[in-house]
């Protein structure tokens, strides 16, 4: 197969993106052709060549991370988004300090036996 495509860095050697197949196409004879194929699928995000075999395998976006296998090459056709990491949400709640003049917030103040009215009579 010949490596026909440019920038040459979007190459990358020795390595495969296991599961996310789409297709494996047999007696591909450049790489650019690989890639042709995979722009032509809307589901295709990255292409797996393997020279020596002539083969190319689509994928799709269900890829999982990178595993080093010698004489692969891998090419990113399309650039999609990292899935997102679940963030832990913060269950507190934030009181807005909304009041004016700020001389009457009393700060690290605690009442333990009860609480203050201002009952004037």
């Amino acid at each position: 197969m010949d490596l026909d495509i440019s920038p040459i860095d979007r190459i990358e050697e020795d390595s495969d993106y296991p599961q996310g197949t789409i297709s494996i196409e047999k007696d591909v004879n450049k790489l650019s052709t690989c890639v042709k194929m995979c722009q032509k699928d809307k589901k295709c995000v990255r292409v797996v060549a393997i020279p020596r075999k002539g083969w190319c395998i689509l994928k799709n976006k269900m890829y999982t991370e990178m595993v080093k296998r010698p004489r692969f090459i891998s090419v990113a056709v399309r650039v999609t988004p990292a899935p997102k990491k679940e963030e832990k949400k913060d269950k507190r709640v934030v009181m807005k300090l909304d009041i004016s003049p700020a001389d009457r917030i009393e700060r690290s103040s605690n009442y333990p036996n009860g609480t203050i009215s201002n009952n004037i009579n």
